[in-house]
């Protein structure tokens, strides 16, 4: 049986997490390495790996960090936010994790391999985008929910034709 994921219990301002074990003990705290200004690095949103290998922390300071959950260290920090981080969600295969920002811009990271943005897309009127999920039978498809009401379903893969897509994701808003 695979161990339990430890419970985040507290986010701090400087960008740390607190981490309890199952009988609410403090097993550790993670760190955001080389944090530029602390009060700007505060938490926004988490979201677990599906296997619980990764931690993604969406901050303030419109960056994701990545904490690698067996060594318990940050391992990426990925930028090309406008605004804060305020909604992540994992792909299945734990290869893509797509954030959103206050500005109402959605990225998707590739994170194994060559780490790069390989997917931009906006929210049609702008709204801050609050809830990400993909699709659990198409590894491709991403919800996003915007502050206003609004849901776009886009396809997330990278654009066959970069040049002519300008590696957007197409969309259908509902």
């Amino acid at each position: 049986a695979q161990p339990s994921a430890p419970r985040v219990t507290k986010r701090a301002r400087d960008g740390s997490i607190a981490l309890t074990g199952r009988q609410g003990e403090r097993s550790d705290t993670l760190r955001a390495a080389a944090v530029a200004q602390p009060d700007h690095a505060a938490v926004l949103s988490l979201a677990w790996s599906p296997a619980s290998r990764y931690l993604a922390a969406g901050s303030a300071d419109a960056s994701v960090r990545i904490f690698d959950m067996t060594t318990q260290k940050q391992a990426l920090q990925l930028r090309g936010h406008r605004a804060a981080v305020g909604a992540l969600a994992w792909n299945g295969n734990e290869v893509h994790v797509a954030s959103a920002s206050a500005a109402g811009d959605i990225l998707v990271h590739r994170v194994q391999g060559t780490v790069a943005v390989i997917c931009r897309a906006a929210t049609a009127s702008g709204a801050a985008v609050s809830a990400l999920a993909w699709s659990p039978f198409h590894v491709s498809h991403l919800a996003a929910g915007a502050d206003d009401g609004s849901v776009g379903l886009w396809d997330a893969r990278p654009a066959a034709n970069r040049a002519a897509a300008a590696n957007q994701a197409s969309a259908v808003h509902v």
